[in-house]
């Protein structure tokens, strides 16, 4: 019973380190992810891993809070010279 517990359990682990240097020779060959940040004002370029939680878990990112009410401030404003 617990021979089976083991071999999985070693096949998973194999598995998810097996991922990890995947994902990291992506990075160093074909370089990171580049993300933009919303506000049209800001224009930073963030490089992110392809081994970080925002990526694996499939998270939102935001430059931070002051450039996404800055970028939602500015779509307000659009919105409303629109509908004048």
């Amino acid at each position: 019973m617990i021979v089976p517990l083991i071999f999985v359990g070693s096949m998973y682990y194999t598995y998810n380190n097996a991922t990890y240097l995947k994902n990291k020779l992506y990075d160093i060959f074909f370089g990171y992810i580049e993300v933009k940040c919303c506000n049209k004002n800001c224009n930073s370029i963030h490089k992110i891993s392809r081994t970080t939680d925002t990526i694996i878990h499939n998270m939102s990112y935001a430059c931070n809070m002051g450039c996404a009410m800055a970028a939602f401030s500015q779509e307000q404003e659009l919105l409303e010279k629109k509908n004048k």
